[in-house]
């Protein structure tokens, strides 16, 4: 349980940092223009 459980939390990790960053990113392309 607590292996599928670090897995799990492994992947809302990265989906949050994947969001984040991608967010981020949108930020400062609207910047730039």
């Amino acid at each position: 349980v607590i292996m599928n459980f670090s897995k799990f939390l492994s992947k809302i990790i990265f989906a949050s940092v994947f969001f984040i960053s991608s967010q981020l990113f949108a930020v400062t392309a609207q910047d730039i223009e």
